[in-house]
């Protein structure tokens, strides 16, 4: 028997299929000083399987580190090493 995937849940959550399952996830807006790839490396620590970040200015704090155009790549490539989701 093939060992169940730990975050299909998650993956199905994340993308917001209007399923009620709503993965444990880190929000960037709690963990402010952690920057996006800080926050996918706390994640992994703690083995929470999601992490949401703040991607443009309209509702950011003052000093919001937002993940843009050139932080997205990089940012995916660490996403898809780690096995942590992004969820809105």
């Amino acid at each position: 028997m093939a060992a169940a995937d730990p975050h299909a849940r998650t993956r199905s959550a994340a993308g917001m299929g209007g399923g009620a399952v709503h993965p444990l996830r880190l929000e960037q807006m709690a963990y402010f000083d952690a920057g996006p790839f800080g926050l996918v490396d706390l994640a992994v620590e703690l083995g929470i399987p999601a992490v949401s970040f703040w991607t443009s200015g309209a509702g950011a704090l003052e000093g919001a580190c937002l993940v843009g155009p050139a932080e997205a790549s990089p940012l995916r490539r660490r996403l898809d090493e780690t096995g942590v989701v992004a969820c809105r």
